[in-house]
């Protein structure tokens, strides 16, 4: 954690109570914020980490409290297994997540970033809003996406 932070800009899978704390250490140890985005498991798959969308008021009630950290937004990924519709009502929850949990007064949570979509599913994402998409197989891969 103390390597990320000394080197992240952002650091975007926060999942645990656990990790959030100890780059709150980290930070305060090194005399900065570090910008992070708390992972939602908006698809209730055992195999993606993150949290609940039932914890997530609580976890930003705990991130409030701590001085190290500065929550940018949430990100999360869609079902593996699910269809673009699927994806696409995953996201809606995010944004939708984002959208109830604005937290008015705090100076270390923002909300504005929303970190959701990968090459096969971006577009349903920025369509939900999405302002970070992470595109690498798109990009460094040989796809052919109308296959």
């Amino acid at each position: 954690v103390a390597r990320m932070v000394s080197r992240a800009d952002l650091i975007h899978s926060v999942d645990s109570l656990r990790l959030l704390h100890a780059i709150d250490a980290s930070a305060g140890q090194a005399g900065k914020q570090q910008k992070i985005l708390l992972e939602v498991n908006v698809s209730g798959e055992s195999s993606k980490h993150g949290f609940t969308s039932a914890e997530l008021s609580n976890v930003l009630e705990e991130a409030a409290s701590l001085p190290g950290v500065f929550v940018s937004g949430l990100m999360c990924m869609a079902g593996l297994r699910g269809s673009i519709d699927d994806a696409r009502r995953e996201f809606e929850l995010l944004r939708q997540l984002r959208d109830s949990n604005q937290t008015a007064n705090c100076d270390n949570i923002a909300l504005t970033e929303l970190s959701m979509g990968m090459s096969g599913d971006f577009e349903a994402a920025i369509e939900q809003g999405a302002t970070i998409v992470r595109i690498g197989s798109i990009l460094f891969e040989n796809n052919d996406r109308s296959a």
